[in-house]
């Protein structure tokens, strides 16, 4: 398997497909628990490596941490290069879905989607709500 130093480095603005472990358990069929069960067996088993024993077929690391500096392990959230892990399913032959991972995140984005217009929609309420209001205490101000 190819080492993650000899990928290129992104161009700047490109944005790289990164993937949490619930996407990685939807891109191999497996349940979340058994994902994060590969990630520490992996990081225990580069731990008791020798110097120069091929590790590649542990679990690759993460690319980033996300909340890596919180004090919390909760807050720290793995993420991997999706051709990276792609690589590694290949490399140690593990059945990949890709087409249920973009249906996931197809799935995903309408629901995003459709939350966000129904956040615009009760945002243009409020302020309807709110003119009218206005002209309701400018009438009586008035009237």
């Amino acid at each position: 398997m190819p080492d993650a130093a000899s990928k290129p480095v992104p161009e700047a603005g490109d944005v790289p497909d990164l993937l949490g472990l619930l996407e990685i358990s939807v891109l191999f069929d497996i349940s979340h628990g058994t994902a994060d069960t590969w990630r520490t067996r992996a990081k225990h088993g580069r731990a008791l490596a020798e110097e120069g024993e091929d590790t590649s077929h542990l679990f690759p690391e993460p690319d980033v941490t996300i909340g890596e500096i919180s004090t919390s392990p909760k807050a720290r959230t793995p993420v991997w290069r999706r051709d990276r892990i792609e690589a590694w399913g290949e490399y140690t032959g593990k059945p990949m879905h890709p087409d249920r991972l973009d249906q996931l995140r197809a799935e995903r984005a309408a629901e995003r989607a459709e939350a966000v217009g129904e956040v615009r929609a009760a945002a243009e309420k409020a302020r309807e709500k709110a003119r009218e209001n206005k002209r309701r205490a400018r009438a009586r101000h008035t009237g």
